[in-house]
């Protein structure tokens, strides 16, 4: 318990810098959120393809 309570307090204490690298890369980013997912939907495998065949 002890172990998981620290690894949380760790975790929040580094909240403000995680949320300044991701301003950063969302600034620097080169195609938008809908673009990405529209790759994504057209890219995306399906169950059935990741499942092994005979």
């Amino acid at each position: 318990f002890f172990i998981l309570t620290k690894a949380h307090i760790s975790a929040l204490k580094e909240i403000p810098t995680i949320l300044r690298k991701r301003k950063l890369i969302q600034k620097n980013k080169k195609i938008t959120n809908k673009e990405i997912r529209n790759l994504f939907k057209k890219y995306s495998l399906k169950i059935s393809e990741l499942t092994l065949r005979d």
